[in-house]
């Protein structure tokens, strides 16, 4: 499997240009549901791995794969990941039915926050409004902070409700956004898959956990739990996403 490796300012160019594109995560969450591995277990973050939900999941790959402006989202780490013997999923995406071009996930979710460089992207998506932050409840403070409407899901496991992701998918089609921002798990792919074929001319981006910090959720990750552990530095990260330095929120 080839990967692309872009940073966010490729992404953010193409975002200026007006080219729609769709950004869906397959991480190993993801992964273990598809190729049916660690069947039933729970993920850090709650998720219950389920190879009911990994087929729609494998439906989205073969259904997208000719969509040149879908991208899959794929970690470059995804080999070293416990639970994976670093060639099933080299193997599964050498099959011939299934041909897909995975473009480098963590650089522009995970890397970013980390790295309290959200700003360029935030700034990029508050000129492109209106913006729909599809997530959980406590992601409703990014309303206040970025004025994007915000719709909530009951994750982490809306994959296992009936029709949940399809009432997510509704409720955000109430909303004719440029922009809608999916922070909901294993699903965010089929939310993402669904809202393509309703919303082509937008912009449709998997962000994973990466608004977590301004909620300060998400301390299982021992970076975050660090940040949360000092207010001063994570208010200083906050001033920096969403200010672009220190000492100015960008509102």
């Amino acid at each position: 499997m080839k990967i692309r490796e872009e940073s966010i300012s490729h992404y953010l160019d193409w975002m200026r240009k007006g080219q729609p594109f769709a950004f869906a995560g397959y991480s190993d969450a993801e992964w273990h549901c598809v190729l049916g591995t660690r069947a039933g277990e729970k993920t850090g973050l709650g998720q219950i791995l389920c190879p009911r939900h990994g087929k729609r999941l494998l439906d989205v790959l073969r259904k997208r794969q000719s969509d040149e402006w879908f991208l899959f989202a794929i970690p470059k780490v995804l080999r070293t990941i416990s639970g994976f013997d670093g060639g099933e999923i080299d193997w599964f995406l050498g099959r011939e039915d299934i041909k897909i071009v995975g473009w480098e996930r963590d650089v522009v979710t995970d890397d970013l926050a980390r790295e309290a460089d959200l700003y360029p992207l935030i700034r990029q998506v508050h000129d492109m409004r209106p913006v729909v932050l599809i997530g959980n409840e406590h992601l409703r403070v990014m309303r206040e902070l970025c004025y994007w409407e915000h719709v909530p899901i009951s994750s982490p496991n809306l994959h296992m409700e009936p029709d949940g992701i399809e009432r997510a998918v509704e409720a955000a089609l109430k909303h004719d956004a440029k922009v809608y921002l999916v922070s909901a798990g294993v699903s965010a792919a089929i939310i993402i898959d669904q809202l393509r074929d309703a919303r082509s001319a937008s912009w449709l981006i998997d962000c994973g956990s990466m608004w977590d910090c301004f909620a300060k959720v998400g301390g299982q990750r021992e970076w975050r739990a660090k940040l949360y552990a000092s207010p001063k530095s994570w208010r200083l990260w906050m001033n920096y996403c969403l200010g672009g330095r220190p000492g100015r929120l960008w509102m």
